[in-house]
């Protein structure tokens, strides 16, 4: 059998204030004593007062597409050539509803943040002998990126998170290899 959960209330003064003397039962933080045990009461019993005031719904949606074709062509001889192209985006999004009147002033809409990476894959096969064969590739890559969380995020820039300084990725990228097999028989 569970035991009822013991529920505590102070008497709260009606204005807070601030302090007059270190260790005073005002401080300028959080107000008294017992007003910061009844926020932290409110919150664990999720009572109206906390939904009021200090509450609110965040909202997070990513969207994304990805598409891709292919081919590879065996015209029946020693030759062998193809390719594939993909593309990917999505755009996230994060929104904030039935805010608090204690937070919906200092909460600020957020950019989406969106990404994009476009591919180019192409590749010819020579079979030298039965035995041997001789492949060379080529990719190509862009990738893009908008991140509000990254971009001129700096170690000053918020009083709320340390940035990195960093910015989001963006990139292209050229690749060409070659590579000569053996099957062992």
């Amino acid at each position: 059998m569970s035991e009822p959960a013991i529920c505590y209330t102070y008497p709260q003064p009606l204005t807070q204030k601030s302090a007059t003397s270190p260790g005073s039962n005002f401080n300028q933080q959080g107000g008294s004593i017992f007003n910061r045990r009844r926020q932290t009461l409110d919150r664990q019993n999720n009572t109206a007062l906390f939904q009021a005031v200090r509450a609110g719904v965040v909202s997070i949606s990513d969207r994304s597409w990805a598409m891709g074709l292919g081919f590879r062509v065996k015209p029946g001889g020693k030759y062998e050539w193809g390719g594939d192209l993909t593309h990917a985006s999505s755009v996230g999004a994060t929104r904030f509803n039935n805010l608090g009147t204690a937070i919906a002033a200092t909460v600020l809409p957020l950019p989406d943040t969106n990404t994009r990476r476009d591919r180019l894959d192409l590749f010819g096969k020579y079979e030298v002998k039965k035995d041997v064969a001789i492949q060379v590739n080529y990719a190509y890559e862009r990738y893009s990126s908008a991140d509000w969380a990254w971009d001129g995020q700096t170690l000053t820039s918020s009083t709320s998170f340390v940035g990195t300084g960093q910015t989001s990725p963006n990139y292209k990228v050229h690749m060409i290899g070659a590579s000569v097999s053996y099957k062992f028989q």
